[in-house]
């Protein structure tokens, strides 16, 4: 009897009784909605790079120096001089390094600067390396390695020429039209920020700002007159750092905190990306109400 007054009731208010399983419906969608996509979020963060120790960078503050380093999301304030770097790869609890210079970009795409460990070394997600869907790492000195989504939005294949341009964003006005690049080779997709950059030798950085010792092109040499042994790097944005032993992590990490050459901030990236999340609960907590 109840059920039948039940659905009796329900005929009566048709519209009402629609609009309020509509409502359940759609909140029940957007719950799990924001749930999903602050998983996925934070998912997608922890597994940009993994079997890493140290992010070392210019003295400042951790999120920022996480954010422009590892996701490509704002710019330096300052460099670390490439003798600093040099040292603190020769200390005895360091096992590899990998170097991250910024400053450039290609259609808005950022351009890091590094060397041929990124490919011997870097890992993301639950430690696999990068590959290649085509092509290889850059050999010669201009040669790039170009992120899948790169390839996909600029319609670009393995020896496509590209030119670089002074400055990150969409706002960089001034190429290095100076210097061709050739795609050496295009990396397999990541889900991860290494999508969307484009991999240079630290020397290739180099060698597109002689000339631009004053901020813009003055005396700029033509391609042809640059050789790759003259161009020995003055100083990079930050650098990857995996130690011999986990025992040593903190030890060095007091080490660098205290590094005598300038003054530097070495963080472990599990920890500063806890922080990040820490920072936006609230806005999750918000979204969820």
């Amino acid at each position: 009897m109840i059920f039948f007054l039940t659905l009796k009731s329900l005929a009566q208010r048709k519209l009402s009784a629609f609009l309020c399983i509509l409502s359940i419906g759609l909140s029940v969608a957007l719950y799990l909605g924001v749930s999903r996509v602050k998983q996925q979020a934070e998912n997608s963060f922890m597994s940009t790079v993994s079997g890493v120790d140290l992010l070392v960078g210019a003295r400042s503050g951790e999120i920022n120096l996480i954010l422009y380093s590892l996701f490509h999301m704002g710019s330096p304030l300052n460099n670390i001089r490439f003798s600093s770097y040099e040292r603190i790869q020769q200390m005895p609890e360091v096992a590899w390094t990998i170097p991250i210079s910024l400053g450039d970009s290609y259609h808005g795409f950022r351009v890091i600067g590094t060397n041929q460990d990124i490919f011997k070394h870097y890992k993301y997600g639950e430690k696999k390396p990068l590959s290649f869907q085509s092509g290889k790492g850059f050999q010669n000195l201009f040669e790039v390695v170009i992120g899948n989504e790169v390839a996909l939005s600029e319609k670009l294949k393995v020896g496509d020429p590209i030119h670089l341009a002074h400055g990150a964003g969409h706002e960089s006005l001034l190429e290095h039209d100076n210097i061709s690049f050739k795609v050496a080779g295009i990396l397999t997709q990541t889900g991860t920020p290494m999508d969307r950059a484009v991999l240079a030798s630290l020397e290739a950085i180099e060698a597109i700002h002689l000339g631009w010792e004053t901020g813009a092109p003055t005396d700029v040499p033509d391609q042809n007159q640059i050789k790759q042994e003259e161009l020995k790097p003055q100083a990079i944005t930050s650098f990857l750092v995996s130690t011999k032993s986990k025992f040593q992590l903190l030890r060095l990490r007091h080490k660098l905190a205290n590094f005598q050459g300038e003054p530097l901030s070495a963080i472990i990236p599990g920890l500063a990306l806890s922080k990040l999340w820490n920072l936006l609960a609230d806005v999750e907590k918000s979204l969820l109400v």
